[in-house]
């Protein structure tokens, strides 16, 4: 049952009718509960006289915050036949209770004052019914004159129930809308008990107001080349409000003006203008000019490189043309014909990275296969890894090489892959050698005869061989024949020939008056060769049944001239050692309108493995030589001579 901010329980009970409840209940207890916020004291408890019916005595006592109240029934009390209901009547009341809440201000602020003129509290305190609302903080922060707070000040519940809590803030604006002061309430809702030990927590800071100079302060704006087909790029120029500025932009082609701008900074800070460039077929330069009120952090000392500090009020941006970066093969063989060259265009001072290339070369189906001595690296290639402004690019390893021999015409393709880092400003072509790699080898067949005369004359068999290099027919070549691809087998010794119908009669060779050991034929010819008289080889014809041996110069005109004879043996025979001290050995004959001794016997040789011989022809006008030959004879015109026991012989002309 309610009354004025207490209640008080009922206590019902089942008696039958005609008995005396007091024998089992002689009493009954109630208890008076106050209402939240509210208190009770025994002391303001007591019964109003008279008494109900069935109630002897009525006491109060104090239990916590409630009081107990004892009835005391009448005995006996009879049930009787219906219900009895018992009021009791009481004086009493019940008072409000003052609960409270304390606690601190917790300054964050960076520095001891932060630039903050007035004093902040450090703790509060306040009381209330409960239920009831209350302010319990004011207080402001305020910035020292010619400051404010660039950050809104905050003051939180850090320790403390915040539904209790209600924190509230005015701002006070200066005329710019700075914020200089921040003014804080603080209410509190008291619940039924008090609080202590709370925490607000308060951040504040103040800063100087800034106070700028009316001036151009910097730019912004992408200085990356210029694509060479044009575009449109912005500037942003910004400043204190008021500043004037002017921006021209000239392209150097035809001293063009492309842009001029001017205007003043508004209250946004910033203004922003649109430059158009030009699509180009050549490379440009735009130079750039910014005037008017430039703060001194603008350089102006060195307007085409960065500055120091600040940026340049004088620049320059770049228009390239697109770049060729270029692969392509090489080669000398007159078989083989090299393809188109691959070439990519790229954009100046771009970045393409990995780039595939492909390029072939071919050569008619019925020539030499493609057949690498050596295999190519990517380092083979020519022009990497170049500096600026040449493209700087690697080839990347592994090549992919494809051959096809079985094809007509017969092709090579190398493809390959290469890194290009930074493309320059020049184009670039990389170059890969063939002949550094292709092994190289003409196949000839040739007549061929054991004899000169046998060779124009008669009817000369038909010899296979093989020359080193990529040669067009036997004059081409000028080394030594093979029988193999590999040059390990030399072809016999012998005349050759690629055409048919040799006319044999060979015109004169005029002499040209060169000094040095003479080149040697492999194949017993003569001639003149990279200007040196040669004759015979490593081998010369024999035939043990010869009995004289003699070396007979044929000449067409008449001079001076020396012969050094130079002859070196090895794995002589025994029967050839007896017969080394004997006669003389070779004679030397000459023909034609010559002067002085012109047969000369030349001791052979005594001494191993070699010594030099000469023999003086005395004429009085030039030598043209058509014709040399050797003849061998014994020395003691019995012993045979072994012609394989030879190993070379060279002959060696001084002009007089």
């Amino acid at each position: 049952m309610a009354f004025d901010n207490f209640t008080v329980n009922v206590v019902s009970f089942n008696e039958e009718g005609g008995v005396d409840w007091t024998q089992s209940r002689p009493s009954v207890a109630l208890t008076i509960t106050p209402n939240a916020g509210y208190a009770i004291n025994v002391a303001d408890f007591s019964p109003i006289n008279p008494l109900p019916n069935y109630v002897d005595s009525v006491t109060f006592s104090q239990s916590g915050a409630n009081i107990e109240c004892v009835i005391l029934y009448t005995s006996p009390s009879v049930m009787p036949d219906n219900d009895v209901l018992i009021a009791l009547c009481i004086n009493g009341s019940a008072s409000e209770i003052i609960y409270s809440v304390s606690g601190n201000i917790l300054n964050q602020t960076p520095s001891p004052n932060c630039n903050i003129s007035n004093f902040i509290p450090s703790t509060y305190t306040g009381q209330g019914n409960f239920n009831s609302t209350n302010t319990i903080l004011s207080f402001s922060v305020t910035a020292d004159a010619g400051y404010f707070f660039p950050e809104q000040p905050t003051l939180i519940l850090s320790v403390g129930s915040i539904s209790n809590y209600a924190i509230s803030k005015t701002n006070v604006l200066d005329g710019s809308g700075n914020i200089t002061e921040t003014n804080f309430v603080v209410q509190y809702t008291f619940p039924n008990f008090s609080a202590t030990g709370n925490n607000l927590t308060l951040s504040a800071c103040a800063a100087e107001i800034y106070s700028p100079s009316i001036e151009i302060q910097s730019y912004t704006m992408d200085l990356a080349n210029v694509i060479v087909s044009g575009e449109t790029r912005p500037i942003t120029i910004y400043g204190i409000t008021g500043a004037a500025w002017n921006l021209e932009v000239i392209e150097s082609v035809n001293n063009t003006v492309i842009g001029d701008f001017d205007g003043t900074i508004d209250s946004s800070g910033l203004v922003t203008e649109s430059i158009i460039f030009p699509a180009s077929s050549v490379d440009v330069v735009y130079t750039f000019t910014l005037t008017g009120d430039l703060a001194s952090s603008f350089c102006t000392t060195s307007p085409y490189t960065p500055c120091a500090t600040g940026q340049p009020s004088v620049w320059q941006i770049h228009q390239y043309t697109t770049q060729d970066v270029s692969f392509n093969l090489t080669s000398t063989f007159s078989s083989i014909t090299v393809g188109a060259a691959d070439i990519k265009s790229f954009s100046a001072l771009g970045t393409p990275g990995v780039t595939a290339y492909s390029v072939s070369a071919e050569k008619p189906g019925s020539s030499q296969n493609f057949v690498f001595d050596t295999i190519p690296t990517n380092l083979d290639w020519s022009n990497q890894n170049g500096d600026f402004p040449i493209t700087e690019q690697a080839v990347q390893a592994p090549l992919t090489i494809d051959v096809n021999n079985s094809s007509d015409p017969k092709t090579l393709v190398i493809s390959l892959n290469t890194n290009i880092a930074n493309v320059g400003i020049q184009s670039l072509s990389s170059v890969l050698n063939l002949d550094n790699f292709l092994l190289a080898y003409t196949e000839l067949s040739l007549c061929y005869a054991l004899t000169e005369d046998g060779l124009c004359c008669g009817t000369p068999e038909s010899r296979t061989v093989f020359a080193e290099g990529d040669v067009a027919n036997l004059a081409g070549v000028t080394g030594d024949l093979y029988t193999d691809t590999s040059f390990q087998t030399k072809a016999p010794d012998g005349y050759y020939s690629d055409h048919s119908g040799i006319d044999c009669s060979v015109a004169p060779v005029t002499e040209v008056g060169v000094t040095g050991w003479a080149d040697y034929s492999a194949f017993y010819t003569s001639g003149i060769l990279n200007n040196r008289f040669y004759a015979f080889g490593d081998y010369m014809a024999y035939s043990t049944t010869t009995t004289s041996v003699s070396l007979n110069i044929v000449t067409a005109s008449t001079a001076t001239y020396s012969f050094e004879i130079f002859a070196a043996a090895s794995n002589l025979s025994a029967d050839f050692l007896t017969v080394l001290p004997e006669s003389p050995a070779v004679l030397v004959l000459s023909s034609g309108p010559v002067s002085g001794d012109n047969k000369v016997n030349v001791p052979f040789l005594q001494e191993f493995p070699n010594q030099s011989y000469t023999v003086v022809i005395t004429s009085t006008s030039t030598i043209l030589f058509d014709k040399i030959t050797w003849e061998y004879r014994n020395p003691n015109g019995s012993a045979g001579l072994n012609l394989g026991d030879w190993d070379y012989i060279l002959a060696n002309y001084t002009h007089n």
